[in-house]
């Protein structure tokens, strides 16, 4: 059953929702090299997907600030921003409208 559930998380499927990632190099948690190529086959099915690997950086660079992550904030705004869709009703108002 693991193996299964292994799988089915390295998979991507077309009904995925867009992905914004953003990972320190250093991070002993979330390995880089596995977010990026998670998004590239997320990427390769048409989904709209952003990823930043910052130099150096742990697990929980927090906001950035005074790092090479600083901004990283207003970047996944901007993506999810950008990528909302309105044809799914979550029950949260759309404040970006």
């Amino acid at each position: 059953m693991r193996r299964v559930l292994a799988l089915l998380k390295a998979q991507a499927f077309e009904l995925d929702a867009p992905a914004y990632a953003c990972v320190g190099t250093n991070d002993g948690i979330a390995s880089w090299r596995t977010m990026q190529n998670r998004l590239q086959r997320l990427s390769a099915l048409g989904i709209p997907t952003e990823f930043h690997a910052y130099e150096g950086l742990s697990h929980g660079f927090g906001i950035g600030t005074g790092t090479v992550a600083e901004g990283w904030v207003e970047d996944a705004l901007d993506f999810w921003k950008q990528n909302r869709t309105d044809d799914v009703n979550t029950g949260i108002e759309n404040v970006y409208k």
